[in-house]
């Protein structure tokens, strides 16, 4: 079953940081904070990152805190990726079977 206007956003801290820049924007009805951290105050890299799926009916959010490097949270986002139609699958089941999917 596919997803009906399903609107995609990943982002990892390696690719923009957001230091010493707060980012606040809308993407469909969810809105998105952003921020790396102060320079001023020992910020230098933002290892943090995100992945959002919506659809008409669900939304599916990623909110990853990592520290020291962007590794885990690239390998996250990639990992939910390699498996995201069947996620996507089940989150258009019916809620009848839903949790039995999982």
């Amino acid at each position: 079953m596919k997803s009906n206007s399903l609107t995609d956003l990943n982002w990892i801290g390696s690719e923009q940081a957001y230091l010493n820049w707060p980012s606040v924007e809308k993407f469909q009805h969810i809105t998105i904070g952003r921020y790396g951290g102060n320079i001023e105050s020992g910020a230098h890299k933002n290892e943090d990152g995100l992945l959002v799926w919506q659809s008409i009916s669900w939304e599916f959010v990623t909110l990853i805190d990592a520290h020291n490097s962007c590794d885990s949270a690239e390998l996250i986002i990639a990992t939910l990726k390699e498996v995201e139609n069947s996620i996507k699958e089940i989150l258009d089941s019916k809620i009848d079977v839903f949790f039995d999917q999982i």
